[in-house]
């Protein structure tokens, strides 16, 4: 199943990041990614393969596995696609994928998976994503490489990455809360038992301690003022376990230039705020391009400095094959205490 789950991420990379931006002939595409999540967890979250379908509702329609074999049905805006692949794990760890049915048989995804430092500084908290394509088509996607870059396969293929990461990131912080969740009830009886077995079993001190008490009052049943004893007793109550705050962001986004040459340098910048207004720093934030119909890529990506400000570069490009002017907006990646956020939509042309 652990392997499975390496195959399953390899395929939904070719399936949804490759099918969207077809290749022609035979190319090689080499990408690393970065994201901030175990590779446990990523690997987890793509083991089950029912899972692909809720990780790409709009291009995967079902996913069936027979031993070494994985056929996917699915779409890509207006074309939809069948695919089979088989896999092969080799001797120095990498995992080899071969779709053997389609458009793009023949191809050849490498893959590999490294424990990384998590973008907050935790140790193996992120994961190295190596991917290298071997790319082999015919017929649609073989004339569609006429119109379409290794950028743009990159680009399509880290979109495909980020959908993976969103879907595991979920599954671990889910995983942490409850966790977190249960260490606090535990704590809590921990403390009522311990109160509990206290009173039941006095030190000596104590002992001492009640029975002087005892012989300074006087006569059970009346105070010194004769008036009656009204008996309380107090019971230490566990108390309800409080749930880390989870607050709502914002984020903002504006444009340094919102007409540009090809070739140009374009800064996407912006703020990303708490409920309260105060600034959230150190927060990861992907600027992505709205493409309709299918997967929006992301083209450039960063952090927020100390205020909650981030400031990104893009060296711009036509934004689309059919046109010059492109949508774009930003994404702040959520975390255990803030949840995520997109901003409004700002266009830029490019000539």
């Amino acid at each position: 199943m652990y392997y499975r789950g390496v195959i399953g991420l390899c395929l939904a990379l070719v399936i949804v990041g490759i099918i969207i931006s077809p290749v022609y002939g035979v190319r090689d595409v080499s990408f690393q990614n970065t994201v901030d999540v175990k590779k446990e967890f990523l690997l987890k979250a793509l083991t089950d393969y029912n899972n692909y379908p809720k990780i790409f509702p709009d291009n995967i329609k079902s996913v069936t596995v027979s031993n070494n074999f994985v056929h996917i049905d699915g779409k890509a805006g207006p074309i939809t696609f069948n695919e089979d692949a088989t896999y092969a794990i080799q001797a120095d760890g990498s995992y080899i994928v071969e779709i053997i049915s389609g458009d793009l048989k023949g191809t050849k995804i490498t893959s590999w998976f490294t424990d990384t430092w998590g973008f907050d500084g935790t140790p193996n908290g992120g994961t190295i994503v190596r991917t290298n394509l071997s790319l082999e088509t015919s017929g649609l996607a073989s004339f569609a490489l006429l119109f379409v870059s290794d950028k743009d396969i990159k680009s399509a293929m880290g979109t495909a990455i980020y959908k993976s990461y969103q879907y595991a990131k979920n599954v671990q912080n889910s995983e942490l809360k409850e966790k977190q969740s249960m260490a606090s009830v535990n704590q809590v009886q921990k403390s009522s038992h311990a109160s509990v077995s206290s009173s039941k079993n006095p030190t000596a001190s104590d002992v001492t301690q009640s029975q002087l008490s005892s012989a300074s009052k006087p006569s059970q049943g009346t105070t010194n003022n004769n008036q009656p004893i009204i008996h309380s007793q107090s019971r230490q109550q566990a108390q309800p376990v409080q749930e880390s705050s989870y607050q709502i962001i914002s984020i903002s986004l504006q444009a340094s230039s919102y007409s540009a040459s090809s070739g140009n340098t374009i800064t996407f910048s912006g703020r990303s705020t708490d409920s309260a207004g105060k600034g959230i720093p150190n927060g990861l934030v992907y600027i992505k391009m709205d493409t309709p119909l299918y997967l929006d890529p992301v083209i450039a990506q960063g952090y927020t400095d100390y205020k909650g400000d981030f400031s990104i570069d893009w060296m711009a490009h036509k934004p689309h094959w059919y046109s010059n002017t492109g949508n774009f907006y930003a994404i702040f990646d959520g975390s255990n205490n803030y949840s995520s956020s997109r901003s409004q939509e700002i266009s830029v042309s490019v000539y």
